[in-house]
């Protein structure tokens, strides 16, 4: 079989012959491998061999008409079992079946084939232009980087963080929410980051009844996420730290210097007016973080004041985490932070300096020497969770009831932005599944945690309201 540039599905891929069938497909040039949570246009569907009666709650009618239902143009099906029901299932799902010879001292298995004529996924990114240098920005381009296309990056130069360390942990709840899951998916990710630095964290209750909290949510899971210590903190082992520097060189990624004012769709793409000049390009991200003026009013963003504070540290060996956040010592220095406040200035508020250095205090020991204070903007959503996905046909939302009503979207156009503090944590993630959904890829998020993030969500709730 011919598996080359073709995204595979196989049933039972949790086993040892799955996992050995993923590894081969991989290795003969599949373009993507699916075991499980599929989202996805596949090419060809490979089910296990074992006898539907030794299964029979898999192998059931409605299994093959949601492969056929996920399948492109002349996808195709191979199974080492030759059963008389699974082929009558098969036709009865819409594919075409043929008896061939089979292997391994079995006599007969079983093809089978989609409608159409199969073709590879065909895609015009020949030019992608990313609006927005920073954490979601750049993991943008690291994932259009690793399919080998260079995107054009422009930022103002107001949006990038410049503080020298920032947290990265998962966001967790007692509850196992698809938001949760989310965040724990996108923190396991970036730990292969460039630029991340592994460190764990030390987690302090505020109070009696986060301390509960905590240790509920520990008991979930395994040690080597989250554990309660002794002494009633709650230690989250693989946790660390990004140097958002360290990522910028790491990629190397061309920086345009401009303000990007404005977004016109033209035959050929986007046409972007700029202070400076005029660009066009054939694909937009709008990563734009806290600069909201190019996003649409269904958007529902705003701007949250941040600061944090670098300190004289001489042993903070992990990420020291309260009513603030005290990052490891690097070259004699921590940073704190976990301030926030609703407005856009970049101004530092004393108060703020104050707040944090005082709470700091109750976590780590520090010389109050020099103190450098970084600020930022962060943007954040309604609900608190990015924006994530293509644009919408607007206009076309008013016949929508429901987010997977929402299929027709403006072409060449996505969202990648309002992270807020948690930018450090979930942006790379985030941008993997964007970017494999440009490339026409198995999706990264499920469909329930896409449908969380879509751009709009907002609109269809306040209708529904």
């Amino acid at each position: 079989m011919d598996i080359l540039g073709k995204t595979v599905a196989i049933t039972g891929g949790a086993g040892g012959i799955g996992i050995a069938l993923a590894k081969r497909f991989k290795a003969e040039g599949a373009a993507g491998v699916i075991i499980a949570d599929l989202d996805a246009a596949v090419d060809f569907w490979f089910l296990d061999g074992f006898a539907p009666s030794r299964n029979n709650t898999m192998w059931q009618a409605s299994l093959y008409r949601k492969m056929f239902a996920r399948s492109r143009p002349g996808a195709g099906v191979a199974t080492y079992s030759a059963a008389g029901q699974v082929r009558r299932d098969l036709e009865g799902a819409g594919f075409s079946t043929q008896k061939r010879p089979g292997f391994a001292g079995k006599k007969e298995m079983l093809e089978a084939k989609g409608p159409g004529h199969w073709q590879a996924a065909s895609h015009e990114l020949s030019t992608v232009t990313i609006i927005g240098a920073g954490l979601a920005g750049l993991y943008c381009s690291e994932a259009l980087q690793r399919r080998g296309l260079t995107p054009q990056i422009i930022d103002s130069g107001s949006g990038a963080s410049q503080i020298p360390q920032l947290a990265v942990k998962p966001q967790l709840a007692v509850r196992t929410e698809a938001r949760y899951r989310y965040s724990l998916m996108a923190f396991h990710y970036m730990k292969s980051s460039p630029g991340y630095h592994h460190s764990g964290l030390q987690w302090f209750a505020r109070n009696d009844d986060e301390k509960t909290r905590l240790q509920k949510i520990a008991d979930q899971f395994p040690d080597s996420i989250m554990c309660s210590r002794q002494d009633g903190t709650i230690d989250v082992a693989e946790a660390g730290w990004l140097s958002y520097k360290t990522l910028l060189s790491m990629l190397a990624a061309p920086i345009t210097n401009d303000d990007i004012q404005g977004l016109t769709a033209t035959a050929d793409g986007w046409h972007l007016t700029g202070r400076d000049t005029d660009y066009m390009t054939k694909q937009v991200i709008l990563a734009t973080g806290a600069n909201r003026q190019l996003l649409p009013p269904e958007i529902q963003v705003r701007a949250i004041h941040g600061q944090a504070v670098s300190i004289h540290t001489s042993d903070v060996k992990q990420i020291m985490n309260g009513d603030v956040s005290v990052l490891p010592t690097v070259a004699g220095r921590s940073v704190v932070s976990g301030t926030y406040a609703r407005r856009d200035s970049l101004d530092a508020d004393p108060d703020d300096t104050k707040t944090l250095l005082k709470s700091a205090k109750r976590l780590v020991s520090f010389d109050t020497g020099e103190i450098e204070i970084h600020t930022g903007v962060r943007a954040v959503s309604r609900d608190r969770l990015p924006v994530l996905g293509a644009a919408p046909a607007w206009e076309k939302l008013s016949d929508a009831r429901r987010l997977s009503d929402v299929n027709e979207h403006i072409n060449g156009l996505y969202y990648c932005t309002a992270f807020g503090s948690r930018g450090a944590t979930h942006a790379r993630l985030s941008a993997e599944h964007l970017v494999a959904k440009m490339f026409y890829e198995p999706a990264a998020l499920d469909l329930k945690q896409q449908q969380m993030l879509s751009p709009a969500r907002f609109y269809l709730r306040d209708r529904a309201d």
